[in-house]
């Protein structure tokens, strides 16, 4: 049986780099009363997400096109990260707002870094900004 923690391969790292990239970067989200800890905790929710099990070789992957969805800061986020361009999409029941990237956002759920981080934060915080500006 395989034993993996996703909470300490994925939630913690997540977490606190989340919290040293809002050292340095102020994110307009956070004008709606969200807290940097709780949009750190909705990046590491997003991350847990994207981040699954593969059976065959036993090991944390995170799949290429995988999207996600879930409910975080009293909206709702889909996620998808994939090597031909990624997306992060915000919605509050009247509206999406929507980021895009070239690339993958993340890349080895052993191995989270930084910019990675900070490139889902970005977006996050760029498909709210689209949301409450249309």
């Amino acid at each position: 049986m395989i034993r993996i923690n996703k909470h300490i391969l994925i939630v913690e790292p997540v977490t606190r780099l989340a919290g040293q990239v809002q050292e340095s970067e102020i994110y307009d989200i956070l004008d709606i009363g969200v807290t940097p800890e709780e949009l750190s905790s909705a990046a590491a929710q997003i991350v847990y997400r994207l981040a699954y099990i593969d059976y065959d070789t036993e090991r944390l992957r995170f799949h290429d096109r995988r999207a996600i969805s879930l409910t975080a800061l009293g909206l709702t986020w889909k996620v998808c990260t994939a090597s031909t361009g990624s997306h992060v999409s915000c919605s509050d029941g009247k509206g999406t707002g929507l980021s895009n990237s070239l690339s993958s956002i993340f890349h080895d759920p052993y191995h989270i870094e930084k910019h990675e981080v900070e490139t889902l934060l970005d977006m996050m915080n760029e498909a709210w900004y689209s949301l409450t500006n249309q």
